[in-house]
């Protein structure tokens, strides 16, 4: 924050509150709105979220994300798809860090302006006043993907520009985290083109984007799309020190209501207005949030087997499994409404599940940060390498998941990882054609002492349908890394496993083995 800022903030607050007067009195909003979907120049990261509900009761998930000047993994690009049962297209999870990402304004004068975020090597993310386009491709496992959003739904008829934070958004410049639903429902059109197959359709979209300084130590975030002509959004968790704030929308055929601070707050033990518990391992949210005349209560609930592990930007770069977030949630809201704030309260609607046919849920959930018992011991950036994949992910993520590191000065990969273990993508631990030597950091990690030795060279491996690493020669999933014993030259069969690859560690009787 430069003086700058210092000097605007009582203009900025007085804004704030005389928006917040004319929402109460049905007045037009004071002053120029602001595109919040734009890219923000002064934020010290961002990131643009959209999850698609497939046809078939499916979830396919990009993310563009960037913290600037970070100290490791400073941008990120990851698309998932979380298929349902009985889904065509195959499950995979790609995770990929580039060097290099770049934003550009097409038309910045426009109340609407057009941009595009670039990947050189990977592909694009380009939204202009009517659509939002993806293009993506990943030639290291086969997969490329297209994807066109139109016909959006703001999250305010009336505003079209207005979001979550309402008139809090004219405050976004001094607050940490900033949250905005750019759509609440688009039309989704789908390519997806994997191991020489082509899938074709279409599905809903949400959009979205945060941005600030850092995501912070804990958090919630749960969407739904909209059944029955109805839809929730919600986050919010520690916003400073000591103080809880929460986001809320609620849209039906009869209401759409916004609860934000200063109501869905909580100072220490005090939240008069609000709420919240949470239990992560059992996968459960219970929220209440209220004003003087109206009362919301969301019950959430997801399977404990269908959360999948996903990156957050942090202070100094994105951290790796430090959130969860399952696509098969399911929502249970209650409305309630009062004459008075003496009143009592009386049913708004009835409660049901939104869910869509075939009892598939439409909603999905996520635990943050010190708000997942899966993430609340790997809170130090400084545990975690480039590309690490490994933190609960065998327990709590079904799809199959590959994390790459890009450097795109050439528009090419420089490493592949492969069950914790990095190589190039020749496959090779060392390799002079790629200036590539990963055994020091590979040793580290499994936590051997690093020391001279030969580097190890994967089997001949092929990309399968789902996006593993397969051994062309026995047709198994690529690979562990154990020490044992020296077991003598490679072919030696062990536990009834070949090993494929033995190296021994200089000076001593031990050796690391490839097994498949």
């Amino acid at each position: 924050m430069d003086w700058e800022d210092v000097y605007l903030f009582p203009f900025a607050l007085a804004l704030t509150v005389l928006e917040y007067m004319a929402i109460c009195f049905g007045l037009p909003s004071p002053g120029p709105q602001r595109d919040h979907f734009a890219p923000h120049p002064s934020a010290k990261f961002e990131g643009y979220y959209t999850r698609v509900q497939l046809e078939d009761g499916g979830t396919l998930a990009l993310i563009f994300c960037w913290v600037k000047n970070a100290k490791i993994r400073e941008n990120l690009v990851c698309v998932i798809h979380a298929p349902a049962d009985g889904s065509k297209v195959p499950s995979f999870y790609h995770e990929i860090y580039p060097e290099q990402l770049s934003i550009t304004a097409k038309d910045p004068t426009s109340k609407t302006p057009s941009f595009r975020i670039n990947v050189p090597g990977l592909g694009n993310m380009t939204v202009t006043s009517s659509r939002t386009e993806y293009t993506l491709a990943i030639p290291d496992v086969r997969l490329s993907l297209t994807l066109c959003l139109t016909n959006h739904t703001s999250w305010l008829r009336t505003r079209p520009l207005s979001g979550p934070m309402g008139p809090l958004a004219r405050l976004s410049r001094y607050l940490p985290l900033n949250w905005h639903v750019y759509s609440l429902a688009s039309d989704a059109d789908y390519t997806i083109v994997l191991a020489g197959r082509t899938y074709t359709g279409h599905g809903v979209a949400h959009l979205e984007k945060n941005w600030g300084r850092s995501f912070p130590s804990g958090w919630l975030w749960s969407q739904t799309f909209k059944v029955d002509n109805e839809t929730i959004c919600l986050a919010g968790g520690s916003a400073l020190p000591g103080v809880q704030a929460y986001l809320v929308g609620y849209r039906s055929t009869g209401l759409c209501w916004d609860f934000r601070p200063p109501f869905t707050m909580g100072i220490g033990l005090f939240s008069p207005f609000l709420r919240v518990q949470c239990d992560s391992g059992a996968g459960v949210v219970e929220l209440e949030a209220r004003t003087w005349l109206r009362k919301l209560k969301v019950n959430i609930h997801a399977p404990v087997d269908s959360f999948i592990g996903l990156p957050a930007p942090l202070k100094d770069g994105h951290q790796p499994q430090f959130a969860f977030e399952s696509f098969r949630a399911t929502v249970i809201t209650e409305a309630y409404i009062r004459c008075w704030p003496w009143g009592g309260w009386e049913r708004a609607e009835e409660d049901h599940p939104k869910t869509v046919e075939n009892e598939v849920s439409s909603a999905s959930l996520e635990f943050g940060g010190i708000f997942s018992h899966l993430v609340n011991h790997y809170d130090n950036m400084a545990r975690i390498r480039p590309g690490d994949s490994s933190l609960a992910c065998s327990v709590t993520n079904p799809q199959p998941r590959s994390i790459i590191l890009l450097d795109m000065s050439d528009g090419s990969a420089t490493s592949v990882e492969i069950n914790d273990a990095l190589f190039c993508t020749h496959f090779k631990e060392v390799c002079t054609e790629c200036s590539f030597d990963g055994r020091e950091e590979n040793d580290s990690f499994f936590g051997f002492d690093p020391i001279d030795r030969e580097g190890i060279e994967a089997p001949p491996a092929s990309v399968n349908k789902d996006g593993e690493y397969q051994c062309k020669k026995h047709g198994s999933t690529l690979l562990r890394v154990e020490e044992a014993d020296h077991q003598g030259p490679d072919g030696r069969q062990e536990g009834g496993q070949e090993v494929v690859a033995s190296v021994r560690l200089a000076g001593g009787s031990k050796s690391r083995t490839y097994v498949v």
